[in-house]
């Protein structure tokens, strides 16, 4: 029989992925819950999650097209800036998580991610287009880093979130017209 302080002697669960810890945490701090049928059950729907990333190569965000310039780009940056740990420990395993997951539908998988990252992620695939692309010309009177700077806060105070990937694209378009805008007016002060 144990005395004192139960807890002292029981070593916690940590999780480094998200997905397990969603699916396993009721189980394991409700024991008496946890029937050979329900771990079996959450196991079951663990490994389909897995098995369909993998079958589906997530990681080489083939799914996103590379025709689109705003896609194309998110492509570079997933690249560099998703790893599956990274992924794994930050991605939220909600029911419409798994929802479009079991329907194949990695496209939204990707944009509910990224948008955890709107400063980071986001951020960088609306500069890399609005900026990168069409550099402002040398004679304006603030530096390309300055208006790269100035791209990244812009759409992180004006890009909406939880959108579907297509609705991100379209995002993306409506606050590169008002940034464009914007540097326009910057960089011709007075009109000229």
């Amino acid at each position: 029989m144990l005395d004192g302080d139960y807890s002292k002697y029981c070593t916690p669960v940590e999780y480094s992925c998200s997905l397990t810890k969603a699916l396993m945490e009721r189980l394991i701090s409700a024991p008496a819950s946890a029937t050979k049928r329900t771990i079996r059950n959450a196991t079951q729907q663990i490994c389909q999650v897995f098995e369909s990333f993998q079958e589906n190569d997530f990681f080489s965000f083939s799914f996103l097209d590379r025709e689109d310039r705003w896609e194309r780009v998110l492509h570079d940056v997933c690249i560099e800036k998703v790893t599956p740990a990274k992924f794994w420990s930050y991605s939220i395993a909600s029911p419409a998580f798994l929802e479009l997951v079991s329907e194949g539908n990695f496209r939204d998988v990707i944009s509910k991610y990224v948008q955890r990252f709107k400063r980071t992620i986001l951020s960088e695939v609306f500069t890399r287009v609005v900026h990168d692309t069409d550099p402002p010309a040398s004679r304006e009177p603030f530096t390309a880093e300055e208006f790269r700077m100035l791209a990244i806060i812009h759409y992180t105070d004006f890009g909406q979130s939880q959108m579907t990937l297509a609705e991100l694209v379209q995002d993306f378009e409506r606050t590169s017209l008002t940034y464009l805008t914007m540097r326009e007016g910057l960089s011709f002060p007075g009109g000229e």
